[in-house]
């Protein structure tokens, strides 16, 4: 179970996949976004 505000990012984007290889908890809804952007100047991608 989540804690308040906490928040899952399926790292291959699709929500159906929930194996543990596919999540990634982050502990905030800030975190989770400082990931997408991190991972945009990476591949340039979102």
């Amino acid at each position: 179970k989540l804690r308040e505000g906490e928040v899952v990012h399926h790292l291959n984007e699709n929500k159906l996949d929930n194996t543990s290889a596919n999540l990634m908890l982050c502990s905030n809804q800030n975190e989770h976004h400082s990931w997408h952007e991190e991972q945009k100047e990476v591949t340039g991608l979102w």
